[in-house]
């Protein structure tokens, strides 16, 4: 048990990883501790992750049924994301902003991607140095600084991000990712949005909110997420496919989410 109070503290104190890894990992924590415990650790993880609407979705659920297991809804949904983003960026060259695991696997079909170095935290290190890793992409991936994201998209045919939370008027993200979405629209640039329907939230404005006020109580001295209006972006991937957002809107993602931790 004392290892199991250990990983809580690692995956509440994650700024590292992308919103669907620290769920997953969640998943798996909740599968070792007592199911009468299960929905008071979750509870705890995701007050820690105010801006991830996945683990505030996965409490709810856990709390109406301890037994759940999601685990493998949730990987399935990661793994189509992933695949319907390989079909849109295939071929092209992609810029893209800190780290995302669904973003990374989708992006093995592009055929170059500039990753921005996604200060405060330089996570969009990691995801360069993962897709050099991949064998099918070694020498395909460029690192630039922040500042460089106008020279990284006139390179660029279309801009790729994951995202924290999503609902029908704005995303949450890393900052950076509102300037890199305004530079995108300015240099028409597709702007694309990758957010499995679990990340869906209504109360999104409320949950902004409520992060700022969270960081502010712990002396944080830089935030860490900003919001972005969906009036910026121009596609949504999701597992059931990609969205037009000129075309159609986010009622199916919206409708998607509403029951999906009860399929497991």
């Amino acid at each position: 048990m004392e290892e199991c109070f250990e990983r809580i503290g690692e995956i509440m104190e994650d700024r590292r990883h992308g919103s669907s890894w620290i769920l997953l990992q969640t998943i798996k924590l909740l599968k070792r501790i007592k199911p009468e415990n299960r929905a008071e650790v979750c509870g705890r993880i995701s007050s820690s992750h105010p801006a991830m609407a996945g683990l505030k979705a996965l409490y709810t659920a856990i709390t109406e049924n301890p037994l759940m297991d999601p685990e493998k809804v949730v990987v399935e949904a990661n793994e189509k994301t992933s695949k319907n983003l390989e079909k849109l960026v295939a071929g092209k060259t992609v810029t893209t902003i800190s780290r995302s695991h669904i973003v990374e696997k989708g992006l093995l079909k592009a055929s170059k991607v500039i990753v921005l170095e996604s200060l405060p935290g330089g996570e969009g290190k990691e995801t360069a140095a993962w897709l050099e890793k991949q064998r099918e992409f070694k020498g395909l991936t460029r690192i630039v600084p922040d500042a460089l994201m106008g020279y990284a998209l006139r390179e660029s045919e279309l801009v790729v991000v994951g995202a924290d939370s999503i609902s029908f008027s704005a995303f949450l993200n890393k900052v950076g990712t509102l300037p890199l979405a305004l530079t995108s629209n300015h240099l028409a640039r597709p702007f694309v949005v990758v957010s499995p329907s679990y990340k869906f939230s209504e109360n999104l404005e409320w949950e902004v909110e409520w992060k700022m006020e969270w960081e502010v109580e712990r002396k944080s001295s830089d935030p860490l997420f900003e919001a972005v209006s969906m009036e910026l972006v121009d596609f949504v991937v999701w597992e059931e496919g990609t969205v037009d957002l000129k075309e159609n809107d986010l009622h199916g993602i919206a409708k998607s989410s509403k029951n999906f931790f009860r399929r497991g």
